[in-house]
Parts: structure tokens; C-alpha cells; sequence
């Protein structure tokens, strides 16, 4: 029985999702560098393969089972392959891209902004608290998606603690 598409999309979009916030996550603890350029550069510091949850016993069992077991050489699935390799190729394309540098970068402002907002003791989905960094503060939509990201474990802590580096304080403006 084939994949439903739609169903394949949400869980690669999940799976995108929780390997960006491992990253994030192990920049702010200062294992990755926040200077790394791709996917493959995580290796170095990391079983950068296990990012996401991918090595969560678990987890990993109930892909298994989903895309049908292990193969007959005890390998992943190939639904399952392709879910991961979509996964880490959308990610290295977001570290090419500085993804992972957006919210070092922001004006202190807007970090305030979104700090106060996450302090906020209002109940708001997450949809609602984008717009209103966007269209009430004017903060850039990748930015807001990067705060998102850290909206549940990190409530109470200052963004603008959240990134302290050396070399992302001072870096020429552009």
C-alpha cells in the first residue's frame, strides 16, 4: 500500500524540524560551532545521523515498522532512507543558507520583542505569535520560525542570551 503523500510531507517537515532544533540546541550549548557550513560539517562534532530523535530507540523501531520493516540484510527500510535523507538534505540546504545563524543575528530589539512575547503568560498558537512578530514588530517570518522553534523549552530563558558568540558579535554589518 503506497505512502500517503500528504502524510509523507508532515512527518519529513517533523523530522526537518527536529533535527533544526537539535542543532540549534547544540550550537547554544556550544558542541557545533555556530560558524558550521553543511550537514557533513556536523559529523565532526556530532552523530550528526542521530539528530531528531533518529537514534532514540523508539523512535527509530517505529520507523522501522512503518516503512516495513528491516530489509533482508537487516538494513533500513528504503521508505524509510528516503525520509531521512530528504531530512538531512532540507537541512543542510538551511545551514547553507545561515538558517542556523538567524536568530544571532537579530537586532537586540527584536530579541527583546520576542522575549517578551514568550514570556507572556497569554496562551497563543504558534501561528498567531508569528504574525505578531511579523506584522505587529516587523521581524523577519525565518526568524520568527527559528523562535518557534525554541517556544517550549525555553520560555523563561533571555533570548538574547541565547546566542553569545564572539564571531556573531562581530561580524561586519552588511
Amino acid at each position: 500500500m503506497p505512502q500517503d503523500p500528504t502524510q509523507t510531507q508532515q512527518e519529513l517537515a517533523g523530522l526537518v524540524r527536529a533535527i533544526q532544533r537539535d542543532v540549534l540546541e547544540m550550537i547554544r550549548n556550544g558542541q557545533i560551532p555556530v560558524d558550521v557550513k553543511d550537514f557533513a560539517e556536523l559529523h565532526d562534532h556530532c552523530d550528526a545521523n542521530c539528530l531528531g530523535g533518529l537514534c532514540i530507540e523508539k523512535n527509530f523501531d517505529a520507523l522501522i515498522a512503518k516503512y516495513g520493516g528491516r530489509d533482508h540484510n537487516e538494513g533500513m527500510p528504503q521508505g524509510m532512507l528516503d525520509l531521512v535523507n530528504g531530512a538531512q538534505n532540507a537541512v543542510n540546504l538551511w545551514i547553507q543558507g545561515s538558517g542556523h545563524t538567524v536568530l544571532a543575528k537579530l537586532p537586540p530589539q527584536a530579541k527583546r520583542q520576542i522575549q517578551g512575547t514568550l514570556s507572556n503568560d497569554e496562551v497563543s498558537s504558534d501561528q498567531e505569535i508569528v504574525d505578531f512578530w511579523v506584522k505587529g514588530c516587523g521581524i523577519a517570518p525565518e526568524a520568527a520560525d527559528m523562535a518557534i522553534l525554541f517556544r517550549d523549552k525555553h520560555l523563561t530563558e533571555p533570548l538574547y542570551e541565547f546566542f553569545t558568540y564572539q564571531d556573531i558579535n562581530t561580524q561586519p554589518a552588511t
